[in-house]
């Protein structure tokens, strides 16, 4: 069996947003280029930015969260429309 893996991830600072979310803010606090040890950053976003999976409890009381999701149940056939 063949497979392809396609990236559909959509870039965290272009796509729409859900309604009411508020834009990203990605702040630089360490930069190398102006004397840091590193190059670091902050992102400041709600967890319903950019690609993502809603887990059963973003809707459910009781649902079961992202955490409980084992990572292989997002392997798998698909269709990319």
């Amino acid at each position: 069996m063949s497979f392809r893996i396609l990236d559909i991830s959509k870039n965290l600072f272009t796509p729409e947003r859900y309604p009411g979310d508020p834009e990203p803010e990605l702040s630089v606090y360490s930069a190398l280029n102006a004397g840091g040890g590193c190059n670091m950053a902050t992102l400041k976003t709600t967890l319903h930015c950019g690609t993502h999976a809603d887990a059963p409890l973003h809707f459910l009381n009781h649902g079961a969260s992202i955490a409980d999701i084992p990572p292989e149940s997002f392997i798998g056939e698909c269709r990319v429309i």
